[in-house]
């Protein structure tokens, strides 16, 4: 695949009672086409218990990203849902996402896309 390249991310994490707040950058090393190689990130997620079992927590954040291939156009990404289970035991996520910015990696990246889904995440492992 022409479009196919490998980046390496650095993040540094903080956090704060029930926030999480992180920065970073990205460098592409190798790459199939010619393509700018630094990106920037950033974003903040928490979440707050609503039950006392501590069962379901209401869940949010948002994500940001600055690309130079598409010219540091803003990538922004809110969501808020809730989270079903003890923190520790990898809960079930419902998180109403949404998204609008350059679309992601790929042949339209140079394209401004806007979308809302519903994501059911679930870690096994």
């Amino acid at each position: 695949d022409p479009l196919t390249y490998e980046q390496v991310d650095i993040t540094i994490y903080a956090y704060e009672d029930n926030l999480r707040y992180y920065g970073g950058f990205g460098f592409v090393f190798r790459s199939n086409a010619p393509r700018k190689r630094f990106s920037l990130h950033a974003g903040i997620d928490g979440s707050e218990i609503i039950n006392d079992a501590k069962t379901i927590r209401f869940i949010y954040g948002a994500h940001m990203i600055l690309d130079a291939q598409t010219d540091y156009k803003l990538g922004l990404k809110p969501g808020l849902g809730f989270a079903f289970g003890k923190k520790e035991q990898k809960p079930v996520k419902l998180i109403l996402e949404f998204y609008t910015g350059p679309a992601p990696h790929g042949a339209f990246e140079f394209n401004t896309v806007t979308v809302l889904g519903l994501g059911l995440y679930y870690d096994a492992f």
